[in-house]
C-alpha cells in the first residue's frame, strides 16, 4: 500500500469510517475520478464492516471526513441522473 491509501475499518457507531479530505468530484470514493457503482459497492462495504483500501481523498460530501450513510446516498444521486 503506497502513501496516498489506507485500510480504514468500522468506526465507534459501526456506520461511519474515517478518511482523508474531500476529492474534487462529489461522491468519488474510490478516486477514479467518476462517480460510480465501484464506489456505491466501496460504500456499502464500508458500511458493512469490511476493512477496505481507500485512497485518503474520497468522496466525502458533507466534509466530515467520513463516508457514511450521506455518502451512499450522493452516490445513488449521480448514478441515478
Amino acid at each position: 500500500m503506497d502513501d496516498l491509501q489506507r485500510t480504514v475499518g468500522p468506526g465507534k457507531s459501526g456506520l461511519d469510517f474515517v478518511i482523508g479530505p474531500a476529492n474534487d468530484v462529489f461522491a468519488d470514493v474510490n478516486d477514479d475520478n467518476t462517480t460510480d457503482l465501484k464506489d456505491l459497492i466501496l460504500a456499502l462495504r464500508l458500511l458493512s464492516g469490511q476493512s477496505v483500501d481507500i485512497p485518503n481523498n474520497t468522496g466525502d460530501v458533507n466534509h466530515e471526513y467520513k463516508i457514511g450513510m450521506e455518502e451512499v446516498q450522493a452516490v445513488l444521486q449521480v448514478v441515478g441522473q
